[in-house]
């Protein structure tokens, strides 16, 4: 009887501390916060850090939006134009990734920023591979 009172004593202790923490405002997530370039920008020492990822992001939708284009229309001016667009943001992301690696060897303090960056980054690439074998 002692050990129900125990595990009941314990379960409404967190039940009050989650219903405080969802009504603290600042505690509150909004999942559009984390693209939210004001709120992102915040978020990074470095400003390359922050052009890396959001120029990874953008060439994502980008992307995106061109597959979605020749698939719904058929069209092969949205390839041609997927294409060139696919040279541009490899180009771009490159030139990004390195000074990213750069300015990691010379802030290596910061290591933890630089690697989540370049991993950011990285992950376009197996994702216009997939892009590419789905023309």
């Amino acid at each position: 009887e002692i050990h129900t009172w125990k595990i009941c004593t314990t379960l409404s202790s967190i039940r009050v501390s989650e219903a405080a923490a969802s009504t603290h405002p600042t505690n509150k997530i909004h999942i559009f916060n984390s693209i939210n370039p004001t709120i992102m920008k915040t978020k990074f020492t470095h400003s390359i850090n922050y052009i890396a990822v959001l120029t990874a992001i953008i060439s994502f939708i980008l992307g995106t939006v061109l597959l979605l284009l020749f698939k719904t229309t058929g069209d092969s001016y949205f390839v041609r134009i997927g294409y060139l667009y696919t040279i541009l943001a490899t180009f771009t992301n490159t030139i990004l990734l390195l000074l990213i690696v750069i300015n990691s060897i010379r802030y290596y303090k910061d290591c933890t920023e630089h690697i989540s960056t370049m991993l950011i980054v990285i992950v376009n690439i197996p994702i216009t591979i997939f892009y590419l074998n789905l023309l």
